[in-house]
């Protein structure tokens, strides 16, 4: 088992950015047959209390993050 530990450089309150780095990253490691990728938590948002921009009610990340291990075949870990 091949598993890689990952920590953006995050774009504050940015997720859709973030997202797109993400995206970026698993097509760079496509062909390294990593098993499981972990990612650090808040890698999308950040820390913020501004609840307002982060916040998310349609499990927005949980969908995104279904597609992109179907896409890229690998586990992806989430804080």
């Amino acid at each position: 088992m091949k598993i890689e530990l990952y920590q953006m450089n995050i774009q504050w309150e940015d997720k859709e950015r973030n997202y797109n780095h993400l995206l970026e990253k698993l097509s760079e490691i496509k062909n390294r047959e990593i098993n499981l990728f972990l990612l650090t938590e808040m890698s999308f948002t950040g820390f913020s209390m501004n609840t307002e921009v982060i916040k998310e009610s349609n499990m927005e990340i949980i969908s995104r993050m279904s597609d992109y291990i179907k896409k890229y075949n690998i586990a992806i870990g989430i804080g």
